[in-house]
Order: structure tokens, then sequence, then C-alpha cells
């Protein structure tokens, strides 16, 4: 039985608290028979199996419920996840599954607009794995209705959220939509109004978007709409309505 325990989760930042659990032991299997936590303001609750096999390594089947738990994989991004996670596996070919809704997601660091496309050569996005030689193969549906928060010194947005997480954790890949609710974007000191859009993500082993947006200014005594479409390998900006007094 532990009782009272903490664990630091080093990658994060963050302390898995007053850990409650109960194991078991018999032959070469270890059984987390319960098991429950805190981690930021939420509770987690777990269990599962470990196998020692006859012929060396392990076999991994363990649980996590999420509830209204904080997480900050980097400082400028906090997000609050409800849902569930399976590892399962032998210890070199572990899948990381789950469904979790996004309650919340802020993400504040400063981009300049050329930034917020991921670009093909872009390297890799990886992710922390139990073993970093080893990855860990990734299909975890990530939903939120609202309350993805874009917040930075070029745009604020808020945006819908249905995705798959694929690949492994040393090439992650995304697989569905992200719609935007509403947004607003500064460029070159003219604010723009965000009327309709649409990203979607078709790789599985890397971040690569298609896109197209429908914005909307006023400059020069004009109302001025722009249309931003293409992907992470090439894009247009098209606008209407300038003159030849009026220079975006």
């Amino acid at each position: 039985v532990i009782t009272g325990g903490a664990l630091r989760l080093s990658a994060a930042g963050q302390i898995l608290d007053d850990i409650q659990a109960r194991l078991g032991f018999a032959g070469r299997s270890i059984t987390v028979e319960s098991g429950s936590a805190t981690l930021g303001g939420g509770s987690v609750r777990f269990g599962g199996q470990m196998l020692l096999l006859d012929e060396g390594g392990s076999e991994l089947n363990l649980h996590a419920d999420l509830h209204s738990t904080t997480v900050r994989p980097i400082p400028e991004l906090h997000a609050t996840l409800t849902g569930n996670l399976n590892l399962i596996g032998p210890l070199d070919d572990l899948q990381l599954l789950g469904r979790i809704k996004l309650e919340s997601l802020r993400y504040t660091a400063n981009l300049d607009l050329e930034h917020l496309i991921p670009k093909r050569n872009a390297p890799p996005l990886h992710v922390p794995a139990l073993d970093p030689q080893r990855a860990i193969k990734l299909a975890i549906n990530l939903q939120a209705p609202k309350n993805v928060i874009l917040s930075n010194n070029v745009v604020e947005a808020e945006f819908q959220v249905d995705l798959m997480v694929t690949g492994t954790s040393q090439h992650v890949g995304l697989i569905g939509s992200v719609t935007p609710l509403w947004g607003k974007a500064r460029y070159r000191d003219n604010l723009f109004t965000v009327e309709r859009g649409s990203i979607d993500f078709s790789e599985e082993f890397r971040i690569f978007t298609q896109f197209d947006i429908h914005a909307t200014t006023e400059a020069c005594d004009m109302k001025i709409a722009v249309d931003v479409h293409g992907n992470s390998d090439h894009y247009n900006v098209v606008p209407k309505g300038q003159d030849e007094n009026c220079l975006l």
C-alpha cells in the first residue's frame, strides 16, 4: 500500500501529489488494484498490470482517468483535461490510446505571423516517453467544442477542436480539424477580423496543415477582405478592395 506519495513529472515541472495506491504481487505480475492522485488541481485515478515475461522484458496494461486536470507542458501552454488514457503493450512496442476532452486550453507565446504556419521542413514534434530510445505509438482523440484560446502579440482567437494525435512520441502527427469560432489578427498596423475559416491536419507522422481563412479589416475608408488559403508548403494571401491610394 502506498499512502501520501508524490512523483515529480520532470518533463512538465509538475508534481503528481497525494498518491494513494494498492499494489498486488503474484508470480511474475504486479497489479495496481486501485490508485488515485491529484495533479494540477484535478484528480487522476489509475490501475492496471505489469507482467514480467519469462523471456525477459515487461508488458504493460495501464489506464488512467483524468478529471479537470491542468497540465503545463511548456510555460506558455496551459490545458485542462478530462478523459482517459491507456498505455498497453511490451516495453519495446508501447501504444498510448485515449480520448480526451479539452475543457480549456490557452497558448500565449509571442509569434510572428510566418511562424503560425508549420513548415514541411520543420523538425518533428517530440513528446516525453518512458525511454527516449523507444518510441510510443499514439492514438489519442482530442475534442473541444470551444474554449481553446490562442492569445499573443499577433492573434487572439477561440477554436473548436476535433483531432486525433497520431504517429509516435518521436514523430507526432495530427489528423482532423480546428475551426476558428472567432478571431482577430494584427498585421502591418491593421486589425483583421476572422469571418470564417477552416484548418485541417492530414499527416500521420508530422504536423501539416491545409487552411482557408477569410478575414476583413477597414483601411483608407474602405472595408477590405483578405483570403488566406493553402498549406504548409505554399499559401496565397489575396486581398480585395484595394486601390492605388491604399496599400496593405
